[in-house]
């Protein structure tokens, strides 16, 4: 979800009793100051507004499977499948471009792992998906990267659908060129 008007979120300074938010480490706030709350999800996030900033600072609540210092991963909310997880970079990065290089080997690692976890786990895994969505048009909701772990098997709801013809050698060898270009800017812009 993109949070862009002020229908969206409203900032709130709140008392949470034992009814209220919880940190991943068990323990209850009293205070949650200077987050907002998501009206339409019914959820508080960070100051920033971003749903995974507050899991990695304790703000949110999250069933965490694994922490480190770089990355925590923890359940998806909206499973594809049981078992579906994210692993997500503990500081902030938009997309791809803000990504620090180490950061995201570590979430990949992380990932893998995990994928790994989840054919022994006894959940219902006969494959695993990595995804990650990196902007508005790639399909992202939230703006803090995030790898998703999913669980497969056959006959379940995911599906990416798209036009999976082969392409002429030609185009191919163009296209090639193009990245090799990327790659170069990309060596050029770190040096």
């Amino acid at each position: 979800m993109t949070i862009s008007t002020a229908e969206d979120v409203r900032t709130v300074s709140l008392v949470i009793g034992r009814d209220g938010i919880r940190s991943r480490s068990g323990e209850y706030s009293d205070v949650v100051v200077g987050t907002r709350y998501l009206e339409r999800e019914g959820r508080l996030v960070a100051g920033d507004g971003c749903v995974f900033c507050a899991i990695v600072h304790g703000q949110a609540d999250a069933s965490v499977v694994h922490e480190d210092e770089s990355v925590v991963a923890f359940m998806d909310l909206r499973p594809v499948n049981p078992g579906h997880l994210l692993v997500v970079p503990k500081t902030h990065a938009v997309g791809l471009e803000d990504l620090q290089e180490d950061v995201g080997v570590q979430v990949w690692k992380v990932a893998h792992r995990l994928g790994r976890a989840l054919r022994r786990s006894g959940l219902r895994c006969e494959g695993v998906n990595l995804l990650l969505a990196d902007g508005e048009a790639a399909f992202q909701e939230v703006f803090h990267v995030h790898l998703h772990v999913i669980p497969r098997f056959a006959g379940d709801p995911f599906r990416i659908d798209s036009d999976w013809r082969v392409h002429q050698r030609e185009q191919l060898d163009e296209t090639s060129a193009a990245v090799r270009d990327g790659l170069a800017a990309l060596d050029t812009s770190l040096r």
